[in-house]
């Protein structure tokens, strides 16, 4: 763990932050990788979501996000998009549990990294808002908003409005509701073996129902309507992406999210005349994601 990373935890009163090989516990600041604004910045989470999965005495991954997830996250090319959704494969594919503890409002990156995380916690000041362009493209996390219902996902979409954590717990997108205050707590134990689901479910405290109408609002309608090529424009592509997802597994929507983000960069070089040209598979090769079984027969 770099000095930016141990800083981290050390704001949160965590020893453990700076003895990371403690049997039983890893963890590693989204934070301080997200703030650089740069995809290849926060890639480097992979080597710990690999020696999570193949080291028999790391018990769980640790992801702390804070306010400074709000900086920056907006992926710079195609190469960045593909490897960030690499790295939420892996995520969505480690035996190990990996809890985030989310103490602030989440950017893109930083939203995306903890949507495909097994325990998502949120502190005081949770939220999120997603991008106010090709939201989930830039996210990764159409199967998360696939799953929700289907008017609150459109809406999430397309108002570009803030999400608290009342709301993002009705609706499933965090496990827990859990104070701030409490995440030394929980680091500790972590680091002292204790299990994960009675350890948060203790420390759960429920928001209460969402604000009132906050599903309900008219959407409004964000610059991405603009259209693409033959009269497309950008929400109906987001809504077929969210179609897609619906109807497949996450391996298969993280390479339609992928498609999708590549042939809109692709827009001035290629005619796209139809909205099933934009889930084509690009020529210069598609995004490439190892089965879900070979990762969990020890290829991970």
């Amino acid at each position: 763990m770099g000095d930016n990373e141990t800083s981290t935890w050390s704001k949160y009163g965590s020893s453990a932050a700076a003895s990371p090989a403690i049997t039983g516990f890893g963890a590693v600041s989204i934070a301080d990788l997200v703030k650089m604004n740069a995809c290849s910045d926060y890639v480097a989470l992979k080597p710990h979501i690999i020696k999570a999965a193949r080291s028999p005495d790391l018990y769980a991954l640790v992801l702390l996000c804070d306010d400074a997830s709000t900086a920056g996250g907006e992926a710079a090319s195609i190469a960045d998009v593909a490897e960030r959704l690499q790295l939420f494969w892996h995520l969505d594919c480690c035996p190990k549990p990996i809890v985030a503890l989310i103490g602030g409002t989440l950017g893109a990156a930083a939203l995306g990294v903890a949507a495909y995380t097994t325990h998502r916690v949120a502190g005081d000041d949770y939220g999120f808002v997603l991008p106010k362009i090709q939201p989930l493209p830039l996210c990764g996390i159409a199967p998360q908003l696939a799953q929700l219902d289907e008017k609150l996902g459109i809406d999430l979409i397309e108002s570009g409005r803030r999400v608290g954590r009342a709301e993002a717990y009705a609706a499933g997108l965090v496990t827990h509701c859990i104070p701030t205050a409490s995440f030394p707590a929980i680091i500790a134990a972590l680091a002292d073996g204790q299990p994960i689901d009675p350890l948060l479910d203790n420390l759960h405290q429920n928001p209460g129902p969402p604000p009132v109408g906050s599903s309900d609002r008219a959407t409004v309608m964000r610059p991405d309507t603009a259209p693409f090529g033959a009269a497309i424009t950008g929400h109906q592509l987001q809504m077929r992406l969210l179609q897609t997802a619906r109807q497949s597994d996450v391996r298969a929507a993280l390479i339609a999210t992928y498609r999708l983000a590549h042939n809109i960069a692709a827009i001035g070089d290629v005619e796209k005349t139809s909205i099933d040209a934009f889930f084509s598979a690009p020529k210069s090769g598609d995004l490439i994601l190892p089965l879900r079984s070979e990762l969990e027969n020890g290829r991970f």
